[in-house]
């Protein structure tokens, strides 16, 4: 089994390995012998975020850069570290000896991402996921806008109720006088008076056409 189905069996995502460290969220002892074992994908995520800002806080400077973590998170004696430290750059924005603070959502966060891609494979992996585990890192996650739909006011719906009924009172008159279906349609009126003015118009705008159709053969 490769490090990438691991990575995914063991909910494990940026491949951590078993050390004397013991992970919050995870199961021990773990069902593999190199890399940790976590009960739900966000444990993995956590457990990353707290590697990443560990070594930030070794460099003592509030900052570090992608080359300084990925270098030690993938040293060259176990892994193509030049490879990996353009990858991340590429997919999450960074430039490799740039100072970020990744104690900041939006880095860490990119971070993460691009990593978990460059570890299993996982191009854009799922937002919320992220989120919950880099809550539980401490990391503050920017709360998601709350979307604003236009509501209808009590006094609108008022508004446009009084404006229809002189025209469904005037409708009404002609239906009665005209049609032996009558009740049935001011019954709808009173019940669905949306409904009915939508017909009304429908209705309106079918004679307009008519009649310029007429007019036009007429010529």
């Amino acid at each position: 089994m490769t490090d990438v189905v691991k990575g995914i069996k063991l909910n494990n995502l940026l491949n951590i390995r078993l050390s004397n460290d013991k992970w919050q969220g995870a199961t021990y002892p773990s069902s593999d012998s190199e890399f940790v074992q976590f009960n739900a994908p966000k444990w993995g995520i956590r457990a990353a975020a707290r590697i990443v800002i560990l070594h930030q806080d070794r460099l003592g400077k509030g900052t570090a850069t992608v080359r300084e973590l990925i270098s030690s998170w993938a040293p060259p004696t176990e892994n193509n570290t030049e490879a990996y430290i353009n990858f991340v750059c590429d997919n999450g924005g960074f430039i490799g000896n740039t100072e970020y603070d990744f104690t900041q959502y939006d880095n860490i966060f990119k971070l993460i991402r691009a990593q978990i891609q460059m570890e299993v494979g996982l191009p854009g992996y799922d937002k919320a996921t992220i989120d919950e585990g880099l809550k539980l890192a401490g990391i503050q996650v920017p709360l998601a806008p709350v979307s604003k739909t236009p509501a209808i006011t009590v006094g609108a719906a008022t508004a446009v109720l009084s404006a229809a009924t002189p025209a469904l009172q005037s409708a009404q008159g002609l239906v009665s006088s005209a049609s032996p279906f009558a009740p049935a349609v001011i019954s709808l009126a009173h019940a669905a008076p949306y409904v009915f003015g939508i017909v009304l118009v429908a209705a309106a705008i079918y004679l307009i056409i008519h009649e310029i159709q007429k007019r036009s053969v007429q010529k």
